[in-house]
Order: structure tokens, then C-alpha cells, then sequence
């Protein structure tokens, strides 16, 4: 008897075991369309191409030898076995500028899918190296641009909507339809931004402001990272509580209700008015438009390839009415 007991528990053990890992191939391998990760592999193409545009007129002096932070300084800063091409380069401003200008055309390259892999490896190297060069200016925004980047190395982010994709069907190496391919990178980058979510909630639980409700009210009066002026509604303790205990319901659902399906764009239309009313309220730059990228990983491939169809139908309605309009 104890023995077909414990061989109906193996052979339950065993069936869960199969579901569990059938789950997981089909969550980290089950093919999809790419067009969800082509069109994210455009938004952080395009936010790390902000981010140089707002690093170069002060490019030397963060960066430069004669620049605020020393290079023995920095390499004291980050420790050994970090990452750094300025470590294999002659001291010279030259150098800087040109591993800068490389970068900024590897951060080109990954927006429009040229070279698409190898654009997103030359961007993370020189991502890595400018922030290993001077790491007294970043931010966990710049944390998480070299971790994304370093995800997109591996994603098939280019193989639609991307100068690879066009210049394959000029030589005739693709078929035309859609592009099914294992989708593990972009579950990558999702678990990345949703422990990220969760993280930021339990550091904030660890200060009681959060838990009274008052927190918003404090960072609201950050003169050093004031944008625009906010409404009198910022003055009101009620207001304040709701939008406190309201910013951490969102993270938090950020963090585990986006993986229900149903409740995936209620959420993920929350998260997007908090961060574009942190983006409103105050000067942090990049950090919400990096976050609001994240979050389009979240979307649906079926949703993307609707939308895809919307814009081109409207595109193509466009190019056809137009030239109508000017004839007599």
C-alpha cells in the first residue's frame, strides 16, 4: 500500500514536473513575431541616441582629460575587470571623441536595424566604457540602458522593420510574411523591468513616508529637480496620500498584474500616466521615456502587427489621396 502511494506521488510529481516545464518552454520559447521586439529595438535605439544628444555639448568635460574626474580617479571608482575601451587607448581628448562618435553611430545603427546585432554590441561596449570613464554622473537610468542593450545583442530585433530586413528581401534571402522566433530575450528584458518594479516597492516600503502617505509631497519640493509648476492639487494631504499610496499600487502591479493578460493594458496604461507625470513634475532626464520603451516589450505581437496594418493602411491612404488633391 505505502508503495502505490508513493508511486501515484512520483508519477504526480512527475506530470507536474512535465507541465512546469512545458510552461516554460512555451513562456521563454514558443515562437512569436518579432515585430514587438523590432519596435522596442526602435524606441531604445531612439533614447540612447537622446541620451548622446545630451551628453555632447559638455562631451570633455565629463569625459576629457582635463575633464572633472581624472582617469586614475575613475579606474579607482569602478575597480579592476570593468569593461572600458579607454583602458587599451593613449590618453588624448581625440580618443574620447571618437570612441563617442563610434558609439553614437553603433546607437544609430540599432534604431534602424543596420547591422543589427553587431550595432547593439558596439553600443553596449561603448555605453559601458563612457560610464565605467566617469560614473559620478549616472543614474540607475543609465543602469538599466546598458543592461537593455546588452539584451538586445542576443534578441531578433532586426529582422523586420530594419535596413537588415530590407536589404535581405533586395537579394532575395527572405520570404515574405511574418517572422516567428523564439521570443527568450524579450522575456528577458521583461523580467529585468518588472523586478525592477518590484525592487523600487520594497525600497520605498523601507521608509515610513511611503507608508504615510506623505512621500510625493517631499519629492515634489526638490528644487534641484523641479520642470514645470504643479497645480495647488500638490497641497492637499488627501491629494498627496492618494497619489503616494497610488504611485506604489502601480509599481507594484507594474511588477506582477502585467503578466495577467487581462489585466495588461490597464496596467500598463496606469504606468504610463505615473511616468509621464513623474516626466511632467520632474527633471530626471530620460529615466520615464527608458520606462515607458520598456513597457511597449509588454505588449501583444498580435496588438503590434494590428497597429503595424493600421499605420500602413493610413499610410497608404495617405500617398493615394494626396496626389489627388493637387490635380484640377
Amino acid at each position: 500500500m505505502i508503495r502505490e502511494a508513493l508511486g501515484r506521488a512520483l508519477g504526480a510529481g512527475s506530470a507536474s514536473g512535465h507541465r512546469f516545464i512545458a510552461a516554460w518552454n512555451r513562456f521563454f520559447h514558443h515562437p512569436e513575431p518579432v515585430t514587438g521586439i523590432a519596435l522596442f529595438r526602435a524606441l531604445w535605439g531612439g533614447c540612447l541616441l537622446a541620451n548622446w544628444a545630451l551628453l555632447a555639448p559638455d562631451l570633455l568635460t565629463w569625459l576629457g582629460d582635463g575633464g572633472v574626474l581624472a582617469r586614475e580617479t575613475a579606474r579607482a571608482l569602478t575597480g579592476p575587470g570593468r569593461l572600458d575601451v579607454f583602458l587599451a587607448l593613449p590618453p588624448g581628448d581625440t580618443w574620447v571623441t571618437l570612441v563617442f562618435a563610434l558609439t553614437v553611430f553603433a546607437s544609430l545603427g540599432l534604431a534602424v536595424g543596420c547591422f543589427t546585432r553587431m550595432s547593439a554590441a558596439c553600443a553596449f561596449v561603448g555605453l559601458a566604457s563612457i560610464h565605467h570613464r566617469d560614473p559620478l554622473i549616472l543614474h540607475s537610468g543609465d543602469t538599466l540602458l546598458r543592461v537593455i542593450t546588452f539584451l538586445l545583442v542576443f534578441s531578433p530585433a532586426g529582422e523586420v522593420w530594419s535596413v537588415d530586413r530590407w536589404w535581405a528581401r533586395r537579394r532575395g534571402t527572405v520570404a515574405a510574411g511574418p517572422v516567428l522566433r523564439s521570443p527568450w530575450a524579450q522575456r528577458l528584458i521583461q523580467i529585468q523591468i518588472a523586478v525592477l518594479y518590484a525592487s523600487t516597492v520594497m525600497w520605498k516600503l523601507l521608509g515610513s513616508r511611503w507608508w504615510d502617505g506623505t512621500a510625493v509631497y517631499y519629492l515634489t519640493r526638490l528644487v534641484e529637480f523641479e520642470r514645470f509648476p504643479l497645480p495647488s492639487l500638490f497641497d492637499r494631504l488627501w491629494a498627496i496620500r492618494a497619489m503616494t499610496w497610488g504611485a506604489l499600487l502601480i509599481e507594484a502591479s507594474l511588477a506582477t498584474l502585467i503578466w495577467v493578460p487581462r489585466l495588461r493594458y490597464p496596467v500598463l496604461v496606469a504606468g504610463a500616466c505615473l511616468h509621464l507625470g513623474v516626466e511632467y513634475a520632474m527633471n530626471v532626464p530620460l529615466f520615464e521615456w527608458l520606462m515607458l520603451a520598456g513597457l511597449t516589450t509588454f505588449i501583444p505581437p498580435a496588438d503590434v502587427d494590428a497597429l503595424a496594418r493600421r499605420v500602413q493602411w493610413l499610410w497608404g491612404r495617405r500617398r493615394v489621396v494626396a496626389p489627388s488633391l493637387g490635380r484640377p
